[in-house]
């Protein structure tokens, strides 16, 4: 067992034990829900709730910063691929959620996603 899935099991061992509702977020999510940015084999038979892709958008809208963090938008293209309808909603309803809970950091997110799926939807993927 390597350092990353050990400690990915303890991670979930624990919050499991405290009867917590978690979820993993971040590059690993995103490899998980879309094209993958590492390697598919880390961490081997080891299951983990993952967020769901709507949620991974609605996310990495907020985290967005182009020029210090450009992993951001390639995760999004990824994710805006895989996304079917229901996710696209589910991001929406995630985005207006995270702004009405004022977590929004001052960005018009639901614009913010309406203007990268016009980009997608043109093919400047």
């Amino acid at each position: 067992m390597n350092q990353l899935e050990a400690a990915l099991r303890r991670v979930a061992i624990d919050l499991d034990s405290r009867q917590r509702s978690w979820a993993l977020v971040g590059g690993f999510a995103v490899s998980a829900r879309a094209v993958p940015r590492f390697t598919q084999e880390i961490v081997p038979d080891l299951v983990l709730p993952v967020a769901s892709t709507g949620h991974l958008i609605a996310l990495k809208i907020l985290a967005r910063a182009d020029v210090t963090r450009p992993q951001d938008l390639a995760d999004l293209r990824g994710l805006l691929e895989a996304a079917t309808p229901e996710d696209i909603e589910v991001a929406r309803g995630a985005a207006r959620l995270i702004t009405e809970r004022g977590f929004h950091r001052d960005r018009d997110l639901l614009t913010s996603l309406d203007e990268l799926l016009a980009v997608f939807k043109a093919g400047g993927r």
